[in-house]
């Protein structure tokens, strides 16, 4: 499973997609999914739901979740900064649901339209409003349970310092003295909840990084290789393939070309 922590730089954003986002990611944000048309299964941790018109999803701070569409349709997606929500940081904090979705009535299906509807109005005013309220009912329903393991806010921690700090000449070695942790235990976490070693996910960060740029820029692909922490072109062309299953310059050319 290949795992990107996502370090969100706004409070609250919101966004309306015609599918979900299947790559596995984790923030320190609350997520919520709610489907206006469309159905998807949504995975949080080790929990599955399945989700279809008027139903929503909600994923906690430090939870690894990801979906897969299998209708494509409308799907307003909230990430908001529990720091938004009142009176409520210590359930997000704390605790963790123990099921993850639930079917809307009339009266949130209409608070979640309004929330679209004054997006670009007194957003934050309005459309934090109505997410606390939303909150405010959902909360109950999620049978929420005490998180007792710290191993999810320990790797959102490894993978916060990996994320502004790859681009450098990162080992595992200095993310364990950074972080006040033993390195084989580092090391144990990532490839338990990831699947990944750790050369691996600094690799993915780094190539996921390229990708952009080699899309939205016209830099050089030397230049990228340097930008993104890699000190040759070879080396930026091996992991690329190996993660891509093309080049660059290859990615580059093919990205043109479907533009």
């Amino acid at each position: 499973m290949n795992v990107i922590f996502e370090k969100k730089t706004d409070p609250f954003t919101f966004f309306i997609n015609r599918a979900l986002t299947p790559i596995p990611h984790l923030h320190n944000e609350i997520e919520i999914i709610y489907v206006k048309d469309g159905e998807a299964s949504a995975y949080a941790d080790s929990t599955v739901c399945n989700l279809k018109n008027g139903d929503t999803f909600i994923a906690f701070p430090n939870q690894i979740h990801y979906y897969k569409t299998h209708i494509s349709g409308i799907f307003y997606v909230y990430i908001i900064s529990s720091d938004f929500v009142f009176g409520l940081k210590n359930q997000f904090t704390n605790y963790v649901p123990q099921k993850n979705n639930f079917t809307c009535d009339s009266q949130i299906q209409e608070m979640f339209q309004k929330i679209v509807d004054n997006f670009n109005q007194n957003f934050n005013t309005v459309s934090v409003g109505y997410i606390n309220i939303i909150l405010g009912i959902l909360i109950p329903m999620l049978d929420l349970k005490p998180n007792l393991s710290s191993d999810n806010s320990t790797l959102r921690s490894i993978l916060q310092y990996c994320s502004e700090h790859f681009t450098e000449d990162i080992s595992l070695g200095q993310v364990a003295d950074e972080l006040h942790l033993n390195k084989y235990y580092i090391s144990h976490l990532i490839n338990r909840k990831l699947e990944l070693g750790f050369n691996d996910y600094i690799n993915l960060l780094r190539v996921k990084t390229a990708c952009a740029l080699l899309l939205e820029s016209d830099k050089k692909i030397a230049d990228i290789s340097e930008e993104v922490g890699y000190g040759t072109i070879r080396s930026l062309n091996r992991s690329f393939k190996q993660i891509m299953k093309l080049t660059p310059l290859e990615y580059r050319n093919q990205s043109k070309i479907l533009k």
